[in-house]
């Protein structure tokens, strides 16, 4: 009841659906053995790498560059949206910060050339009660975690109330994102100084 009255009211006004605006596609099924244990081969999206925010692909698990470059599956890029298919409560969507390949049950979405609509707004309202109610209601349970598909993910009805309000929420969501990578940035600056420092006390 919740999602049909929400999705009642976007279709009342300004609205469209994500696959209008994104390209809706899977990750590839890479096997387990190729993964390694740190970051130093090709970066890999997981749904368990997927918040609602954005995704570093520095800081991803990574396959053989080898194996990767074998299969010849294309990379996701940068700007665009990887969305959990499988969980229990919800089915986040993350903005990637850079170019890595996606795993299974991960819906990635690129945007089309001619689209209105930035990834930075898409991610904000997939994330938000509009969309996670959208995803809650197609959902399938299999044993105690649900599942989604790709032909939800595309069909979520997203509002479009004006462009104030959409350039208002990629401003937002891009400073955001933007005001944590430089945190990290500062706090690894610290962190390199201190030990800076340290190493130099050690030695007199």
């Amino acid at each position: 009841p919740t999602a049909r009255q929400i999705v009642h009211k976007i279709t009342s006004l300004g609205h469209t659906k994500l696959r209008e605006s994104f390209h809706v596609g899977s990750g590839f099924p890479w096997a387990s053995t190729k993964f390694l244990p740190d970051n130093t081969g090709e970066p890999v999206v997981r749904i368990r790498n997927i918040k609602p925010s954005h995704i570093d692909p520095a800081e991803l698990t990574s396959i053989l560059p080898a194996y990767a470059n074998s299969i010849g599956f294309p990379k996701a890029k940068r700007g665009d949206i990887v969305v959990g298919m499988d969980g229990i409560k919800y089915f986040y969507a993350s903005l990637l910060e850079g170019a890595c390949y996606v795993n299974q049950r991960v819906t990635h979405l690129s945007p089309n050339q001619e689209t209105n609509v930035s990834p930075e707004y898409a991610v904000f309202i997939i994330n938000s009660r509009v969309g996670q109610a959208q995803l809650m209601r197609d959902m399938t349970v299999a044993t105690t975690v649900g599942h989604i598909t790709n032909r939800d993910v595309a069909k979520l009805v997203l509002p479009t109330i004006s462009q104030k309000f959409h350039d208002t929420i990629t401003s937002l969501v891009r400073q955001s994102i933007d005001a944590k990578e430089e945190s990290k940035r500062l706090l690894a600056q610290a962190k390199a100084r201190v030990e800076q420092l340290i190493e130099e006390a050690v030695a007199k």
